[in-house]
């Protein structure tokens, strides 16, 4: 009996540890899910993705601007333990404009899309969706960039 119950626990304790399917909450009312999705590509290991969220606002034509979300940073978690699987939650959606504008200005409003002040950076892995619960007005964007494999020593 005592051997049947250690077989069991075991068993049991190998099936959680060996899961391999991430698991990711519902997005909270007013927000949404938003996969990245990158493609496959060779040599991924000297790339890195820059991830920014993006609002489409009216502006006149003469303006360009950004938002920063100060408190509202992405926090990141992780669909499995052991830190595998990240997703990233933005829990409000309260945002501070930044709007610049230059001298020939003629009252033509349009609507641009503005950036993120901060972003998320990580290595390219095309692997595996990463999730992300952003509001529902806003996007998400992002740009790959290469590395080299060496460093250089500062002198």
């Amino acid at each position: 009996m005592k051997y049947a119950l250690v077989f069991f626990v075991y068993i049991f304790t190998f099936s959680l540890n060996a899961q391999n399917k991430p698991v990711y909450p519902e997005p909270k009312d007013g927000f949404k899910r938003v996969d990245l999705i990158l493609p496959k590509v060779d040599h991924q290991e000297n790339l890195n993705v820059e991830v920014k969220f993006a609002i489409e606002i009216e502006l006149e034509n003469c303006e360009s601007g950004s938002f920063s979300l100060y408190t509202n940073l992405p926090k990141e978690f992780f669909g499995i333990g052991n830190n595998r699987f990240p997703y990233y939650i933005i829990e409000g959606n309260n945002v501070e404009y930044s709007v610049g504008r230059n001298s020939n200005c003629n009252g033509l409003k349009m609507k641009k899309m503005i950036y993120s002040s901060q972003e998320i950076t990580m290595s390219y892995q095309s692997s595996y969706a990463i999730p992300f619960y952003i509001p529902k007005n806003w996007n998400l964007v992002y740009r790959v960039w290469s590395t080299s494999d060496s460093y250089i020593t500062v002198k």
